[in-house]
């Protein structure tokens, strides 16, 4: 799937799931991506689906590459 980040317009945010990883990537600009600029990056994560409920899952990702969060949480929604 994909995603926008309000903080970097127009940088493209996909979502894969292979088995229980996430791989998510990007890249970031400054602070957009227009005409296809901006530093790529890759982050890895899990799906819990055993803490969360069984309508909504829970994903752990990985963000200290990016100067954040070892295991940030978000919420994984099919749509």
């Amino acid at each position: 799937g994909s995603y926008s980040d309000p903080n970097h317009p127009s940088c493209p945010r996909l979502i894969a799931m292979e088995g229980s990883t996430v791989i998510i990537t990007g890249a970031d600009g400054n602070p957009g991506c227009v005409g296809g600029d901006g530093q790529p990056w890759k982050l890895i994560g899990k799906v819990d689906k055993e803490r969360a409920g069984a309508e909504l899952n829970e994903i752990f990702v990985d963000f200290s590459p990016k100067g954040g969060p070892k295991d940030l949480v978000g919420k994984w929604e099919v749509k």
